[in-house]
């Protein structure tokens, strides 16, 4: 599952490759900088999803950020071991 940043921008169609990046560290964002100078179409997925968000409104790219699911079951998981 994925929260989506950025959804609603409409792009007119790109001739460059469709590239998706992982990580918005030091690496990440490099190549977005280049990548998106040379028009290809980004998305970029990261768990900060400040990150994302400042990333994706500077070089006009969708972001993406997972949504774990581990953390909610887990919860659930406790509160129906606690009401046994």
């Amino acid at each position: 599952m994925f929260s989506f940043m950025n959804p609603g921008k409409s792009k007119p169609a790109k001739k460059g490759l469709k590239i998706i990046i992982v990580g918005c560290g030091k690496v990440g964002t490099t190549l977005v900088e280049q990548l998106s100078k040379e028009g290809h179409d980004i998305i970029i997925i990261d768990k900060n999803a400040k990150k994302v968000q400042e990333i994706a409104n500077i070089y006009d790219i969708m972001g993406m950020v997972p949504v774990t699911a581990c953390r909610w079951m887990q919860e659930l998981k406790i509160r129906i071991l606690s009401s046994l």
